[in-house]
């Protein structure tokens, strides 16, 4: 008998920082911005309860926002990988 194999798709390793979409990454950087800024304008209205939106900003950025351009350019990385990759 002989063993039928088929060809391996090669898998790639997504950066835990990159998105679905450029689109997506971009609105999640804008999120994080806007959720800094609100913070640090409210802390003189509401005070320290306002930082609270800071968590938000990480969440959103996936840590700071060095993670947030690394990210980027995984997402870049990962769109152009699938244009050229005849396969997918």
């Amino acid at each position: 008998m002989t063993k039928v194999t088929s060809p391996e798709v090669p898998t790639s390793k997504r950066s835990p920082l990159a998105s679905g979409s450029v689109a997506e990454h971009v609105l999640r950087g804008a999120v994080g911005v806007l959720a800094a800024v609100l913070a640090i304008v409210l802390v003189a209205v509401v005070g320290p309860v306002s930082l609270l939106l800071l968590g938000i900003t990480v969440i959103a950025w996936r840590g700071c926002p060095t993670c947030w351009a690394v990210g980027l350019f995984g997402t870049l990385a990962d769109r152009r990988a699938r244009r050229s990759c005849s396969r997918c």
